[in-house]
């Protein structure tokens, strides 16, 4: 019975990643899932891990302070360059995480979103706005989501050591919440100590 409760809480929390990784991002405050933690803090970001029907589902929310180096629309060239280059970062899944063993699981889908991401591209397609448009104060939080979805074998992968801190420095933490047919994990990873198990 217990096992069957497990399985059933496993399918509606994917169901809510899958949800929440559709939805506009100007919305990700609703994401209840995550209410538990403020993803606004600086250096803090959350991941939401399950693991069912041989798939892997992870979703990070992250401060784009700790991304970016802030969290307005880019303002020059060089705030511009840095949200492609960050982007460019998260759409590769290994400098993210790894999932062990490695040939355990493959990856088959990410998505990244940001308002300051899609700020880049509104300008792009609409040209220059009006300056009280493109306004954002510095005390305007907003955060990264990032999808990854994998592919694995009929076992649970054993562990996934986190690699975004190699990347984002002032990144401090991750809390994680793991759900699978077996397990149920609350826990953190940090720079020093930064793989989860998963078993």
């Amino acid at each position: 019975m217990l096992k069957k409760l497990r399985s059933i809480f496993v399918i509606l929390l994917i169901a809510s990643i899958e949800i929440s990784a559709s939805e506009d991002e100007h919305a990700h405050t609703d994401d209840a899932n995550f209410e538990d933690h403020a993803s606004h803090e600086h250096g803090h970001a959350t991941a939401q891990i399950t693991f069912s029907n041989d798939t892997l589902n992870l979703k990070l929310l992250l401060p784009s302070i700790d991304i970016f180096g802030f969290e307005h629309t880019p303002q020059n060239d060089e705030q511009r360059e840095k949200v492609l280059q960050s982007k460019s970062i998260l759409k590769d899944a290994q400098n993210v995480l790894i999932v062990k063993p490695k040939e355990s699981c493959l990856i088959v889908s990410t998505e990244i979103e940001s308002v300051v991401i899609d700020s880049i591209s509104e300008k792009n397609d609409h040209g220059h706005k009006e300056d009280h448009e493109d306004e954002h104060h510095e005390d305007e939080h907003s955060d990264v989501s990032a999808h990854y979805v994998y592919k694995c074998s009929d076992a649970t992968p054993e562990s996934i050591d986190f690699m975004l801190f190699d990347h984002f420095p002032t990144l401090e933490d991750i809390e994680i919440q793991f759900v699978s047919d077996e397990a149920q994990v609350l826990s953190t990873v940090t720079p020093d100590k930064r793989t989860q198990s998963l078993k």
